[in-house]
């Protein structure tokens, strides 16, 4: 009834541009509940946008089962360098305990999940707008459906290699298609500038105690981990890991009882101190970019609301009780995603 609309459009018209706004203030706070990412206060304008939107909600819990799919097609799939040449028994390929399918039929599953992808997120960017991790997405998946195009003529795709390059584009598109593994990978490699300095440090210590060492241990039991410098930059680089790090002192010792000074004084100054100092960068650069982020999610919210507060108010610019009733009887009775 008209009564029920809030401002009682009066034409066919204007009803139908009323429910469109309770429509678009509904797509509003969906994103205001989710305000992860910055969405334009141009978007969702027009009807076809509205059903756009609808259509990829519905379509939502079907490509995250299409990922699903994507992703575990590794586990049924020959390797890559098994696909032009005999790689002997199964027993010999390094696999899970899952049966290997026919290559035709994991092909023709990662080409169906690919063009679903392509066409989600093509919708996606009809809805919205096409931002710059899109437009990667977008590529990607094109390029991996064209070399599974071609494997399935010429077996090894489009790079004459023993990898296939949809198989190493997979994870890519994954991270690229989700919203966590997306804001995670931002905000890790919006940590790297604030450490840059202190993994030059590391560098540098590095290369300086190598060149000591090929020095120190020169003519010694020692000399068979430091012989050159390139060498001895490697055996402090595992030292630095700490994976193998007794052998590396070992033969220096058996010679000359003094030579763990060195080897002290490299796991004090470099692995205790720095490797710390390493560590606190990290953590305090993190920090900073969540708490940015945060400050963004908030923002985000408090756009969306007041885009979905501007589509419900009166020309005095307050929401009136009856065209909230109206607006909250219609988004409780639709469709809410």
């Amino acid at each position: 009834s008209s009564a029920g609309l809030g401002r009682l459009p009066t034409t066919p018209s204007a009803a139908y541009d009323h429910l469109l706004s309770y429509e678009r203030a509904t797509i509003w706070l969906h994103y205001a509940r989710y305000a992860e990412e910055y969405v334009p206060e141009d978007c969702f304008q027009t009807a076809m946008q509205v059903r756009l939107f609808k259509w990829r909600r519905r379509c939502l819990p079907l490509i995250r089962g299409v990922f699903f799919v994507y992703l575990v097609a590794a586990f049924v799939e020959w390797p890559s360098w098994c696909l032009e040449r005999e790689c002997g028994p199964p027993s010999n390929v390094l696999r899970s305990d899952l049966p290997l399918w026919p290559p035709w039929v994991t092909r023709l599953i990662e080409l169906g999940c690919l063009l679903c992808i392509l066409a989600y997120y093509i919708l996606a960017g009809k809805t919205l707008r096409f931002f710059p991790w899109t437009w990667c997405l977008l590529v990607l998946t094109a390029l991996s459906l064209l070399d599974v195009s071609t494997a399935c003529f010429n077996t090894i795709g489009i790079v004459p290699t023993t990898f296939r390059l949809s198989r190493l584009l997979r994870p890519l598109i994954f991270c690229l298609g989700s919203l966590t593994m997306r804001t995670t990978v931002m905000r890790i490699a919006q940590t790297v500038p604030n450490t840059i300095q202190v993994f030059g440090i590391i560098f540098l210590s590095v290369l300086v105690f190598g060149w000591v060492g090929v020095i120190f241990f020169s003519g010694t039991g020692g000399h068979a981990e430091f012989p050159t410098f390139k060498y001895s930059v490697k055996s402090l680089f595992v030292s630095l890991t700490t994976a193998n790090f007794p052998q590396v002192m070992l033969s220096a010792y058996a010679d000359n009882r003094a030579a763990p000074i060195f080897f002290v004084l490299f796991t004090f100054l470099v692995m205790t101190l720095l490797m710390n100092v390493l560590l606190a960068a990290i953590y305090n650069s993190y920090k900073e970019v969540l708490r940015e982020w945060v400050l963004q999610f908030y923002l985000n919210r408090n756009r969306a609301l007041q885009a979905a507060f501007d589509l419900l108010k009166n020309k005095d610019g307050v929401v009136t009780m009856d065209e909230w009733c109206a607006f909250f009887s219609h988004w409780s009775g639709g469709d809410r995603e």
